[in-house]
């Protein structure tokens, strides 16, 4: 089973197992009407499904570095989002953010590269090397 159907049964099986306690630990009330279905689909196919799809894509595709910095944009996507579509402005301290997280990404994809097992060490000793030990008397 791939990484992307192992991640969606997680999902569901959550779902199934959080849903009952809903109507009773909520403290609103449960309304299951036209609008709240609507939202429930958009966050169930484009904000899971094809960002999962996405996500694992990427992970075939790209080095794992270049995956890793997707997390760091998520917080930039979902601000574009609401500032394109729903017109939301950010403020002081939340533009901070997103300028912070955006050069992160960027720095991630710009950093200097080394093949594995290359030395970072004036001794030639490979990165992560404790050092040698002296051997017993």
């Amino acid at each position: 089973m791939s990484g992307l159907a192992v991640t969606g049964w997680q999902l569901v099986l959550g779902a199934v197992v959080i849903a009952p306690l809903v109507p009773v630990l909520d403290t609103g009330p449960f309304v299951l009407d036209g609008p709240a279905i609507a939202g429930y689909t958009w966050l169930a196919v484009p904000g899971t499904t094809i960002a999962y799809a996405v996500w694992f894509s990427a992970g075939r595709r790209l080095p794992a570095t270049s995956t890793a910095m997707l997390g760091a944009l998520s917080p930039v996507v979902a601000a574009l989002v609401g500032w394109v579509w729903l017109g939301q402005a950010l403020s002081g301290v939340q533009s901070a953010g997103f300028a912070l997280a955006l050069v992160a990404a960027l720095l991630g994809q710009t950093a200097a590269h080394r093949p594995a097992g290359t030395p970072r060490r004036p001794g030639g000793e490979p990165a992560g090397c404790p050092g040698r030990v002296p051997a017993a008397p």
